[in-house]
């Protein structure tokens, strides 16, 4: 399934409404006078000069495809994550990882084929260096080999690793699922934009 980024205040919309309008900016902008479109629900790519006329030479007709898909395409959301909890020196591997509004999930290993099984310990491993690292960087220490504070200051915040880019979040740890329901152009404040009609499908969510 494809995947798709989106911020914290898309991602509460999707959680309340079930529905969220999302604005991406057209890169690269346009060099010539376009008129608002509505990309075609057969197909990602929207041909210009079958919208447009002689406003472009054939030789020079652009394509674009909508970052949101064809309607009714259905995409992983990728969200801003960390790590608060991993475990397993070997298999079955577990990471537990929270969202900005503190929902936490387990990502645990056992995917279908041994490409993708070995790729999720690679990550995983990777992900539980890095984490180490950032506790040991807090003031943390190892107890039974486990991590916990050297004291007792309330100052500290119980969770010391980084909140990480929605681009590394793994598909298999993606908790909601959007279905496309509208994609098109339009300009505002002067800059063309993709403006996107997203729903929820709680069919193909990942529940926490």
């Amino acid at each position: 399934m494809k995947t798709l980024i989106l911020h914290a205040p898309e991602v509460r919309a999707l959680l309340g409404t079930g529905k969220v309008e999302v604005v991406r900016v057209v890169k690269p902008q346009p060099h010539i006078r376009w008129k608002p479109f509505t990309a075609r629900d057969d197909s990602n790519d929207v041909k210009f000069h079958k919208q447009f006329g002689s406003l472009m030479s054939l030789a020079k007709t652009p394509w674009l495809k909508s970052p949101f898909g064809v309607n009714g395409e259905k995409r992983a959301v990728r969200e801003t994550w960390r790590v608060v909890r991993w475990s397993g020196d070997e298999p079955p591997y577990e990471i537990r990882i929270e969202f900005r509004d503190g929902t936490e999930m387990d990502v645990n290993s056992g995917c279908d084929t041994c490409r993708e099984e070995d790729a999720y310990e690679e990550w995983h491993e990777r992900i539980c260096e890095t984490s180490s690292d950032e506790c040991r960087a807090a003031g943390m220490s190892t107890y039974n080999g486990c991590w916990s504070w050297a004291d007792d200051d309330e100052d500290f915040d119980p969770c010391p690793t980084k909140w990480r880019s929605p681009v590394t979040l793994p598909t298999r740890a993606s908790r909601l699922t959007t279905r496309t329901v509208s994609s098109r152009v339009e300009q505002r404040d002067g800059v063309w934009v993709w403006v996107g009609g997203l729903e929820r499908n709680p069919s193909n969510d990942n529940p926490p």
